[in-house]
């Protein structure tokens, strides 16, 4: 498949940089999966290898893993990563649980500013939230209008960055009931 993408955008100018991410997209650091010419290491171009890292975390998180498990098995795959690269998500994806803790409470409870941990269904199954989505007002509007008939009984994982319970809708949980 890369090497079919990068062959529907060949003939566009000033795309040359964008085909090459496109044709080395699959090419581990070591140059091993690489389309002729073979390239490695820092000659990969940095979208390709940003590309690469992202793809596989992004088919960990997908599968179940945790952001933290997701990158020490991407960590234990020697010589597929940019160990740069590697190591600024490492770096970035421990961020998010060390700025805060992560808890369960009803999908009423949250407030602007928390973070979740997990994907959020509604009782049928759809997806309401993706898993890292921040509470904003607009999705806190949404929750408390909308989702309210369910939002008791759906516990979520949240991680409650900065302690949220200072924020404008932060501290009494029988707000979202005064609100709506």
């Amino acid at each position: 498949m890369p090497e079919v993408a990068a062959h529907l955008i060949a003939a566009i100018p000033r795309l040359e940089e964008v085909r090459e991410i496109l044709l080395h997209q699959n090419t581990r650091y070591d140059g091993t999966g690489s389309p002729a010419p073979p390239l490695q290491g820092d000659a990969l171009p940095v979208g390709a290898r940003l590309l690469k890292l992202a793809t596989d975390f992004d088919v960990l998180e997908a599968q179940g893993f945790t952001a933290a498990t997701a990158v020490e098995q991407l960590a234990g795959r020697a010589g597929w990563y940019d160990p740069a690269l590697l190591a600024a998500l490492r770096e970035h994806s421990g961020a998010r649980a060390a700025a805060g803790e992560i808890q369960v409470i009803s999908l009423s409870e949250v407030r602007v500013g928390m973070v979740f941990a997990g994907d959020v269904k509604s009782p049928a199954g759809l997806l309401l939230i993706a898993r890292g989505q921040e509470v904003t007002e607009s999705l806190f509007g949404r929750i408390r209008n909308y989702w309210q008939g369910f939002a008791r009984s759906v516990k979520v994982s949240v991680i409650a960055a900065g302690g949220g319970a200072d924020h404008a809708h932060g501290g009494d949980p029988g707000e979202f009931r005064k609100a709506a």
